[in-house]
């Protein structure tokens, strides 16, 4: 497999039914191909026309500077950081927050 977008609940409360997050990996030999760019495109245009889901946001690592490009060229906004959010090969890992928002009125 060379990657997967999914989008799935942000929270598990009522009051974040409307929110979902996205997920887009990319195996590593694959990279650079434009496929993180196909199934970001696939995926938000099945958000955008989903009448239920008003946010999407991703949590990136801060360090991942492709990511956080393919996000922004997508129109994700920065929102903020969680720094020292988990720990990944000994090294502590911040996220930065991106969200999209739809206008549904």
């Amino acid at each position: 497999m060379a990657g997967y977008a999914s989008l799935s609940r942000y929270r598990d409360r009522k009051a974040f039914d409307s929110a979902v997050e996205l997920s887009v990996y990319i195996h590593k030999d694959y990279r650079g191909r434009g496929i993180g760019s196909s199934l970001m495109q696939e995926t938000l245009a099945y958000a955008g026309v989903c009448e239920k889901i008003e946010t999407v946001i991703s949590l990136i690592t801060s360090e991942n500077a492709t990511s956080i490009h393919l996000h922004e060229n997508f129109g994700f906004s920065y929102c903020g950081q969680i720094k020292n959010a988990g720990v990944k090969f000994g090294k502590k890992l911040s996220l930065n927050a991106y969200q999209i928002i739809y206008d549904r009125a």
